[in-house]
């Protein structure tokens, strides 16, 4: 078995495809929680407009209070800090709180696509953000969704089951 080596010569430590989709999901999560930060402190990115992004990203011409973006982007560092956690197996609270994420994010998902954002978030109906809401937010939702999910168990999760991902790689016994 051939191993990769650092500039020194020694050998790198190789990712666990658990760890390196648990990492790209808490990447995600976080830029995520970080354009929320922004968005409370009054950027319009990646619009020109504060009218033009409440159109597009919130659906409804009233802006979220910077108190109300700055809990969701707490909220959404949170779990991604869980994410990351949960799948070096680092506690069970770090595993729970990461289903948990997938959980909501499946959740979001699913209202996102089928039209119903609104349920959770009263007044998102303008229709350039349901046009959104089913190219861009609920897509990214679901993806995130399977990374928690996939962060939160031992495997990576498939449609009904669960695919058994060894944690250590195994060598031939000789």
């Amino acid at each position: 078995m051939t191993s990769l080596l650092d500039m020194n010569g020694f050998p790198m430590p190789q990712l666990h495809p658990r760890s390196s989709v648990a990492i790209a999901t808490a990447v995600g999560l976080g830029s995520i929680s970080a354009l929320h930060v922004l968005w409370g402190r009054g950027l319009t990115f990646p619009f020109q407009r504060r009218q033009d992004l409440n159109d597009h990203v919130i659906g409804r011409q009233v802006s979220p209070s910077p108190a109300a973006c700055n809990a969701v982007a707490c909220l959404l560092a949170i779990a991604a800090v869980s994410v990351e956690r949960a799948a070096r197996g680092s506690s069970s609270v770090a595993r729970i709180s990461a289903a948990g994420c997938g959980v909501v994010l499946a959740t979001r998902s699913g209202l996102g696509f089928s039209g119903r954002t609104h349920l959770v978030v009263p007044g998102s109906t303008s229709a350039a953000f349901r046009r959104n809401d089913r190219r861009i937010f609920a897509p990214v939702c679901a993806v995130l969704a399977l990374g928690a999910a996939c962060a939160a168990t031992d495997g990576v999760v498939a449609v009904g089951r669960r695919v058994a991902i060894p944690r250590t790689p195994t060598s031939p016994k000789g």
